[in-house]
C-alpha cells in the first residue's frame, strides 16, 4: 500500500538469523536475531532453489508453505526491487520476497528493536 520507503537501510537483515517462522490467522511471521522481525499481511514469494520450478507464492493466509526451510538459515543480503519488494538471500540457496501489492491495506510491517516500518 505504502511502498518501501526511499532509502531504506536493507543491511539492517545481513549476517541475521532466521530464529522463527510462524503463523496466525492473518499474518506470516519471520523473526531473526537481535530484535529483527517482519510481519507479512500480504503476498510473497519463496524460491527454494534457483529453478523457477521451486517457486512458492502465496498470500496470508497460507493453508501450507515451505517457509520453515528457512528457519535457521543466515542472511547473505537484503535489497528493494522497484518500489515495492523486499528480497532476501539466504546462505542456504533459498530466496524470500515481500510483495507490496495490496492497494487497500498494509501488506506488510519491518520491526527493527524500537524502529517500526510499515509497507
Amino acid at each position: 500500500m505504502y511502498g518501501i520507503p526511499k532509502g531504506f537501510d536493507t543491511t539492517i537483515f545481513e549476517e541475521r538469523i532466521l530464529d522463527q517462522v510462524s503463523y496466525t490467522a492473518n499474518t506470516i511471521s519471520l523473526s531473526f536475531d537481535r530484535d529483527l522481525s517482519i510481519t507479512l499481511e500480504s503476498s510473497f514469494e519463496h524460491l527454494v532453489n534457483s529453478e523457477k520450478a521451486d517457486l512458492d507464492k502465496g498470500s496470508v493466509p497460507v493453508e501450507s508453505s515451505r517457509l520453515m526451510q528457512l528457519a535457521g538459515a543466515s542472511v547473505v543480503s537484503a535489497r528493494v526491487e522497484g518500489a515495492t519488494t523486499l528480497v532476501i538471500d539466504f546462505d542456504n540457496g533459498q530466496t524470500f520476497r515481500c510483495l507490496d501489492d495490496s492497494p487497500h491495506y498494509e501488506s506488510f510491517h519491518i520491526h527493527d528493536g524500537e524502529n517500526e516500518t510499515i509497507v
